[in-house]
């Protein structure tokens, strides 16, 4: 693909849909990575800056400098100093060995890729990008290693500054590598065989940067016009023989030329400089400058030395560039390669510049050929073009050889499952379609036009018994195959119960082997004139938020309206492959004890008193399940009016339900309460991304004769003391100390702690939109997040607020609880009378 053939619009302007057939979507945050040694790391970034501005402009674009992260800027920036101006003979050895050694060139890298990756990845945490530029190789290697660990899943380029890009610039598992010309391509495949690499494109400088009238910039820079302008600018640091080239330039056109030079932070050699006789010709010295780009312009040749952003600030510009005595690495390399590709003159000491000189001066045809030469450095696109086409590039997934591990919290609930008692998350959407029917074709195409933004779409669970579970890379690129079908609900009963029997089959069948561990399946035939899409999803795919970010992430909140972005939280932590903890120690210190009385906590607690809602076992019979709509206007009045938040309120309700229900059936608990497991979000926001970050707390809810607006507040105190006393940090540290264990010994672990010996029942409170979504002109009027049971477990209850309805799916063992659908016949008595009560 051309970068010319994609076009990306802001956010929430319709995607362009480039040949391949999948949108290119605006991206909400986009991060730069880059690094403060030299300047063309930093150059290079504002243009990449510049571009998404000028694409996106709504775009959020956050900086990232990777040296600082790595606690390493001030040493490396003076190693590399000092490697150039003192020891360059030992840079040169080592760029000569990464270069001709591959086993060399993979050691060093996988060094710094894990110092690097380490230290980005909290960074990625809380700013959490859906799209990531890099400048700078390490950088782009500490991307590399988090992405082969399954961490980064978000589209991640690399821009290559250098014409001669070494191993340290180029990692495979990276979606693109820019280059800016197409002599480059060949080098960063060789630096990295199997890498994506794309070239000629754009010159990543900043606008400012382009070819223009020298005599009106000349007379604004206060220089002469008539003579030939020469620039010298060897970098931030003033690195090199810049002295012997003014020295050597003035010396051979005399009267002819006018040298400008850019000592930017060298201050010495300003001084220097200043200090000497011009020799017959006119010098100006400059020091830091922001007008570059004017001087660049009024320049007739750049004399550099190390081929980075200079180079291309000059090619851009249109202005012949002369390498002279490159510095040692990439200088030599950079010099080579662009005076091959015939973009550059290479000199290698005095005698050669003096006489390419004369030439420019005496041979205006050759300066001509050298300037017409500067055009094969851009592919004729736009910078902002390149970056949208790292948008359409087929999603960052793992080559087919390649698996990715589980997080602790993913893998317990891999563990978990099983043929009895499957850990499948489920929902329910309702949809009623406008002029154009919504039927299994168009669910699965909405989904597969979110896959080069959800990748995790294509994943395949392994998790063979024994073994530790891991996920597998599924299709490469577009045409996605996604497990997606239609649906008939048909049956000769009632409608409503047709359907809620057509789900409970549709959540009770394994998912197929080898296939993305969810489904999702379109019934058109659904109760009310609605098309009913039934989701279900392994629990190790990810929790109620991740479910749900996969299918909201095909919705808008505006009928016809494009979808937006990419999900909020891109990210997917392996198994113990976390960040060295960089907290304060007082703080560190504080989450250890809340750790401490978590970990008391829950040990205090103990086991669950006998109730009539549990059993040793799972009965073998499928789960099932049951539909209550409440208002959820009426909710929150209810309430205010008892003193509690929405989600303790539903709580009490939903305590009161089975208050009645023990009542009703006789079988009252011996305890009074009936003991919950109440899982606790750990994301930042109501986002959803892969995976599973919720905690819980265990707790005692009562169910004794009593006023509903005082069970309401009795749970929510039950709740917040469990909270204060630490247990959904107890309860996420045990998670991660068993994820360390051997597998089969992590799965023994898994059954003992989830199962009824702790707790009689679940119940989860998810926030989904509260105002109207659409799927394209037709309208999601509700929908349900459905809970898996544990084993043993009789109940679990999942609530979702959704556009103005709060929907309560109760899941039931029907040989645990034969009658467990009267649970769900008494919420909404149970919510009446708490309304109803006078508080």
């Amino acid at each position: 693909m051309s970068a010319a053939a994609v076009t990306a619009e802001r956010p929430g302007a319709a995607p362009h849909v480039p040949a391949g057939g999948q949108p290119v979507r605006a991206p909400g945050r986009v991060l730069i990575v880059s690094a403060d040694i030299g300047g063309g790391h930093h150059a290079t970034g504002r243009a990449l800056e510049a571009a998404v501005r000028e694409r996106w402009p709504e775009a959020t674009v956050e900086w990232v400098d990777t040296l600082d992260v790595m606690h390493a800027g001030p040493g490396f920036r003076t190693i590399y100093r000092a490697n150039v101006e003192w020891t360059p003979w030992l840079y040169d050895f080592f760029y000569d060995r990464i270069g001709r050694y591959r086993w060399f060139a993979r050691s060093s890298k996988w060094v710094t890729a894990v110092w690097a990756g380490l230290r980005l990845a909290p960074v990625l945490d809380r700013i959490r990008p859906d799209l990531i530029l890099s400048t700078y190789p390490l950088g782009s290697g500490g991307l590399a290693w988090l992405r082969r660990r399954g961490r980064l899943a978000v589209p991640v380029g690399a821009w290559v500054s250098d014409f001669a890009p070494h191993p340290f610039w180029v990692h495979d598992p990276l979606d693109l590598h820019v280059v800016m010309h197409p002599a480059c391509v060949d080098l960063a495949r060789r630096a990295e065989p199997g890498a994506r690499v794309t070239g000629p494109a754009a010159l990543p400088v900043v606008p400012a940067f382009a070819d223009g009238d020298r005599a009106a910039v000349r007379r604004a820079l206060g220089l002469a016009v008539e003579p030939c302008t020469l620039l010298v600018s060897c970098g931030v640091y003033g690195f090199g023989a810049v002295e012997e080239a003014v020295e050597v330039l003035l010396a051979e056109g005399g009267d002819r030329v006018q040298v400008v030079v850019a000592t930017a932070r060298n201050e010495a050699l300003a001084r220097r400089l200043r200090r000497r006789p011009e020799n017959g010709g006119a010098l100006r010295v400059l020091g830091w400058t922001d007008r570059m780009a004017e001087y660049t312009r009024a320049a007739d040749v750049v004399v550099t030395n190390a081929g980075g952003a200079t180079a291309l600030e000059s090619l851009a510009s249109g202005r012949p560039v002369l390498m002279f005595r490159p510095i040692a690495g990439h200088g030599v390399a950079n010099a080579l390669a662009m005076a091959e590709a015939g973009v550059a003159v290479l000199c290698s000491d005095g005698a050669e510049l003096g006489a390419a000189l004369r030439r420019l001066l005496d041979e205006p045809g050759w300066r001509e050929r050298l300037e017409a030469a500067t055009a094969g450095c851009t592919s004729g696109g736009t910078l902002a073009d390149d970056v949208a086409r790292l948008l359409a590039a087929p999603p960052p997934v793992a080559p087919p050889d390649r698996t990715l591990p589980l997080t602790s919290e993913d893998a317990f609930w891999a563990h978990l499952d099983s043929e009895r008692v499957p850990q499948r998350v489920a929902a329910l959407a309702l949809i009623r379609p406008d002029a154009v029917p919504v039927d299994a074709t168009a669910l699965h195409d909405a989904l597969a036009a979110t896959v080069p933004v959800r990748p995790w779409l294509t994943w395949r669970l392994d998790a063979r018994p024994g073994h530790r579970p891991r996920w597998r890379a599924g299709e490469a690129g577009p045409p996605y195959r996604l497990p997606v079908s239609p649906l008939t609900v048909g049956g000769d009963g009632p409608a409503e119960d047709e359907a809620v029997r057509a789900f409970d089959a549709f959540v009770a069948r394994p998912l197929p082997p080898g296939e993305p561990a969810w489904e999702v399946q379109g019934a058109e035939d659904w109760p009310g004139g609605v098309t009913g899409m039934l989701i279900r999803a392994h629990h190790a795919f990810g929790d109620g938020f991740a479910v749900l970010d996969a299918f909201t992430g095909i919705t808008t909140r505006r009928p016809g309206a494009s979808p937006g972005g990419p999900s909020a939280a891109p990210l997917v932590s392996p198994a113990g492959g976390g960040a060295r903890d960089r907290r304060p120690l007082r703080e560190r210190l504080r989450s250890a004890g809340t750790t401490a009385r978590g970990l008391v906590s829950l040990a205090r607690a103990g086991a669950a008193p006998p109730t009539p809602l549990r059993a040793r076992r799972s009965g073998s019979a499928p789960a099932r399940h049951a539909f209550v709509t409440l208002p959820d206007p009426a909710v929150r009045r209810a309430a205010r009016a008892a003193g509690v938040g929405t989600s303790d309120l539903i709580v009490g309700v939903v305590t009161e339900a089975l208050h009645r229900f023990l009542e009703e059936r006789g079988t009252p608990s011996p305890s009074g309460t009936v003991r919950a497991m109440v899982p606790r979000t750990l994301r930042a926001t109501a986002s959803g991304g892969p995976g599973n970050r919720t905690s819980a707390v265990r707790v005692d809810l009562p169910v004794r004769p009593m006023a509903p607006a005082e069970r309401a507040r009795s749970g929510r105190d039950a709740v917040a003391a469990a909270i204060a006393a630490g247990q959904p940090a107890g309860a996420s540290f045990v998670l991660e100390v068993a994820a360390r264990l051997p597998a089969p010994l992590h799965a023994w672990v898994a059954r003992r702690v989830y199962r009824s010996t702790w707790f009689d029942l679940i119940v989860s409170v998810i926030p989904g939109p509260r105002t109207a979504r659409w799927f394209g002109s037709a309208r999601v009027e509700q929908a349900w997040a459905v809970l898996p049971l544990a084993e043993g477990v009789g109940l679990a209850v999942g609530v979702l607020i959704w556009d103005g309805k709060v929907s309560v799916a109760v899941t039931w063992d029907p040989v645990v609880l034969p009658d467990g659908h009267r649970v769900a016949e008494l919420i909404s008595p149970a919510f009446d009378a708490l309304r109803e009560e006078r508080v």
